[in-house]
């Protein structure tokens, strides 16, 4: 049931509360506020997507690996998990893709843009789709900035799905008429 209600409600709703929880931990414009609220956009629909898949799953294999001796935690962690790696996988390019277009979070709980003089000093925490907002303004826009940033930002996810593309179609392939 808390899926279904943190899936129905907007996430504008926990802004407030959770800027209150990071400002009192001291985490407001750091990684670790943006690392600490993610989970809370992606682990409802990936813990729905795991579920519906080990539903599915044959629970005759499970009950060959407790016959060979193992314990309950060993079949899981040697016959089940190798078995569900691409459920595994389609649920976690699902949380990459949600997070890497989130602009909610990162524009609520970060305010200082990443110092791109220093591309290693990991200062400021304001994610890739701020920094691309930030390229439109009002007065001005750099229609080529915004062009290049959007193909940039395009990259990280098509490289996931290439090599995700497998599982992906075990996924898709497993149902169907």
């Amino acid at each position: 049931m808390y899926i279904l209600y943190l899936n129905a409600t907007p996430t504008l709703i926990y802004i407030i509360p959770l800027f209150a929880i990071l400002k009192y931990m001291g985490l407001i414009n750091t990684w670790g506020a943006l690392i600490l609220t993610y989970p809370i956009m992606t682990v409802p629909i990936t813990v729905w997507i795991l579920y519906n898949y080990y539903m599915k799953f044959p629970k005759q294999l499970e009950e060959a690996s407790q016959m060979d001796g193992m314990n309950p935690l060993r079949t899981f962690i040697r016959t089940v998990i190798p078995l569900s790696r691409s459920g595994i996988s389609v649920a976690a390019i699902y949380a990459f893709l949600y997070s890497w277009g989130a602009l909610v979070f990162p524009l609520a709980f970060t305010y200082s843009p990443y110092d791109l003089s220093h591309p290693l000093s990991f200062s400021g925490a304001q994610t890739f789709s701020i920094f691309i907002g930030l390229l439109m303004s009002p007065v001005s826009m750099s229609y080529g900035g915004v062009a290049a940033a959007g193909v940039i930002s395009s990259i990280p996810p098509l490289i996931l799905l290439y090599f995700g593309r497998n599982n992906l179609q075990k996924i898709w392939g497993s149902g169907g008429v």
